[in-house]
């Protein structure tokens, strides 16, 4: 059974071949001559006191990895 108040799925494929469009490439630049004091930070939450923040590493240790083939008898 469906919510709904869940709204509708909206699935986005990024073509990096489509070039920038004219209006694209004027807010990328206005973005990129903005100071980091005029980011307006109100509507992010603030982080709780008892979080807790690391750098995860990698999912797998490559040196312990092996290449190996498999051939089909």
């Amino acid at each position: 059974m469906s919510n709904p108040n869940t709204g509708k799925i909206v699935r986005f494929t990024l073509n990096p071949a489509t070039p920038l469009s004219e209006d694209e490439l004027a807010m990328l630049a206005r973005l990129d001559a903005m100071p980091d004091s005029e980011i307006d930070f109100s509507d992010i939450p603030e982080s709780p006191a008892d979080a807790v923040w690391y750098k995860p590493g990698a999912f797998f240790s490559t040196s312990e990895t092996m290449p190996w083939l498999m051939r089909k008898p």
